[in-house]
């Protein structure tokens, strides 16, 4: 009944939402809020005499040229891949989970998205749909494209979801023809997040205290960050992520600090 919801009861929302989500997630989710009240105003299922709903219920403010998260080291990335036991079919598909994260900076809508058909076992490109139904192809580094392919010997190059989804209890998750059901957005979030606890139990006294938020975004900016950190120019990674714009991919950079003080080091004062 969201016509009977009052400003009180949005301004309570929009408190509860900045405590758990970013500000970036939350102005969205605030944006939907918006377009509900304003529909149900304009049927007149709602009085907006006072223009709280229209006027008040603002977004959160924020850098836009920040991002919250992390780039994760190589050896946190090898950490990850080093407990995914790639001799069962589970094991290996947490393996090719994490090469299309950390090896393609894939967003998760779009590795749930992508079909057998849409991998080319001979080249290790990944056709995928982003953002805005938009198409593009990414070429997989010959490392993360052989753990997919030690995948797909295991799964069996037949059509359907790359990556399937298997239950609590460790089955191939099925549909009712009995076809293999594959993991959905929010599917490879939690599975990344399984990979990330045993990697922390696998070695605790070493473990990063941050692992255990660790979000399939990290990994999209860790991609991103070491191809912009090695040379790659930012055209070139633009196009590897599927943004619309250079300044988005620029705010991916998390290495311009450390390069900036690396320059003024270089650079003398008196000679």
């Amino acid at each position: 009944a969201w016509h009977r919801l009052r400003f009180h009861d949005g301004m309570a929302l929009r408190a509860a939402l900045m405590q758990k989500y970013e500000p970036r997630s939350v102005n969205r989710m605030l944006s939907a809020l918006r377009g509900t009240i304003e529909t149900a105003i304009d049927l007149g299922l709602m009085d907006d005499g006072d223009g709280a709903w229209r006027i008040r219920m603002h977004g959160v403010k924020y850098d836009k040229h920040t991002l919250s998260g992390r780039a994760l080291e190589v050896d946190e990335v090898v950490k990850l891949m080093n407990v995914c036991d790639k001799k069962t079919l589970s094991g290996a598909r947490d393996a090719a989970l994490l090469a299309f994260l950390f090896g393609a900076a894939l967003r998760r809508a779009e590795i749930a998205g992508i079909g057998m058909p849409n991998f080319d076992v001979a080249t290790g490109r990944v056709r995928v749909i982003g953002k805005g139904a938009k198409k593009r192809t990414v070429q997989l580094p010959e490392d993360a494209a052989d753990v997919v392919r030690g995948y797909i010997a295991l799964r069996g190059n037949v059509d359907g979801p790359m990556l399937v989804s298997f239950t609590l209890q460790g089955e191939l998750r099925c549909d009712e023809t009995g076809a293999p059901t594959g993991l959905t957005p929010s599917g490879v979030y939690d599975v990344l997040v399984t990979i990330a606890g045993r990697a922390d139990e696998a070695e605790p006294e070493n473990s990063n205290a941050q692992s255990h938020a660790l979000t399939p975004h990290d990994a999209r900016r860790s991609r991103l960050t070491k191809m912009i950190a090695e040379g790659e120019s930012l055209a070139f990674v633009k196009r590897v992520a599927g943004h619309e714009s250079s300044e988005t991919t620029d705010r991916y950079d998390q290495t311009k600090d450390e390069l900036a003080h690396a320059a003024s080091l270089r650079v003398s004062t008196f000679k």
